[in-house]
């Protein structure tokens, strides 16, 4: 299953006006179990918490992934949000993040979403599409 078949349009935040790390993940898990893709909120929003207190989840150029595993989801979901207003994430470059990519795995799973994501990421042109969408049809059309 790649990326784009588990992003559904219901998990693409545009434009979202938050000023922290949690209000930011909050709202995509939320955005996750209002599509139905999880059962609960609160496990899940803990379990990537606590993931996010383990390491950096800001991997540079203006992107982060956190992650977690979670009984509360059958099968691996992604959910992503384009900021308004870049935040400090204390990425690895130290520089603010555009754009969240949120991935929640079956405990036990392998979390292999994050490889397919880092690779687009590599591309500067899918990077430059992200960054200045302002649709979830913008969105969408970076991921492909």
């Amino acid at each position: 299953m790649t990326t784009e078949q588990i992003i559904s349009e219901d998990n693409i935040l545009v434009n979202l006006r938050s000023k922290n790390k949690l209000e930011i993940i909050t709202a995509l898990v939320d955005s996750l179990v209002a599509s139905g893709k999880l059962i609960d909120n609160v496990s899940t929003l803990e379990a990537i918490c606590a993931r996010e207190n383990e390491g950096i989840t800001g991997i540079g150029n203006g992107i982060a992934i956190p992650h977690g595993q979670s009984e509360e989801v059958n099968s691996p979901c992604v959910a992503v949000a384009t900021l308004s207003n870049p935040i400090d994430w204390g990425s690895i470059d130290e520089n603010p993040v555009a754009v969240v990519f949120l991935f929640v795995d079956p405990l036990g799973g392998k979390l292999t979403q994050v490889s397919e994501i880092m690779h687009l990421l590599g591309n500067d042109e899918s990077l430059r599409l992200l960054k200045a969408a302002n649709s979830v049809e913008d969105v969408l059309n970076a991921l492909k």
